[in-house]
């Protein structure tokens, strides 16, 4: 099963790289030319799958995750992506190797590439509120509020009285003018974190909110 949703990570950056190359002319050539990187290495990842007949060598990981991890705190992008490919080696569902790799394409504008990475962790990871959270704010960078909105939704039924998860819900219900919704998650964060210092700030903002008529949560 993993085997096959890694080709389909490939497919999915390979489709990615195809509609940048229709739309883009010749100033484009570098962020063309990386995304064809990142995708070879994946692709690379996925074709030397093996499915392992033990248990993963977790030191192993861990060591190699924490030297990707110093390394993107360093800006050493190369050396990151390399650490962090090394762990997936060895282990092709690693949680923290994805989510790293997810950061460091986000650090280095590659906002389709963490898009990608993220709804192959989903697939993998369905039922982790984190990493829905985490796709969710991929999501919203990228333009696409709306559907960030479904997927932090998501992690809430997860991870219902979770501070950040509600502070993001609300931010975007805002944008998206859905105040009767920002309302019922205000309500819920106020229950979460009676304490939070925006609640009342918060609650102006969505006060100030026009309803959009016809439409409730």
């Amino acid at each position: 099963k993993e085997r096959l949703l890694l080709e389909r990570l490939t497919r999915g950056m390979r489709a990615t790289m195809t509609r940048v190359q229709r739309t883009s002319g010749t100033a484009m050539h570098g962020v063309i030319k990386q995304l064809e990187q990142r995708y070879q290495r994946l692709r690379l990842l996925a074709h030397e799958y093996m499915a392992p007949k033990s248990e993963p060598p977790v030191a192993t990981c861990l060591t190699l995750l924490a030297d990707a991890d110093a390394a993107l705190a360093k800006d050493e992008y190369a050396l990151a992506e390399e650490r962090y490919l090394a762990c997936l080696k060895l282990d092709t569902r690693h949680r923290g190797a994805y989510l790293g790799l997810s950061t460091l394409y986000r650090c280095r504008k590659e906002d389709a590439l963490a898009e990608e990475t993220l709804k192959f962790l989903r697939k993998l990871y369905p039922d982790d509120a984190e990493i829905a959270h985490e796709f969710a704010t991929v999501l919203a960078a990228t333009g696409k509020e709306t559907a960030a909105l479904r997927e932090v939704q998501y992690a809430l039924t997860l991870a219902p009285r979770n501070p950040k998860f509600l502070d993001f819900a609300i931010g975007l219900a805002m944008l998206l003018n859905r105040r009767r919704l920002a309302e019922d998650l205000l309500e819920q964060l106020r229950a979460a974190n009676p304490e939070n210092q925006k609640l009342d700030e918060l609650a102006q903002q969505i006060a100030a909110i026009e309803p959009i008529r016809g439409k409730g949560k």
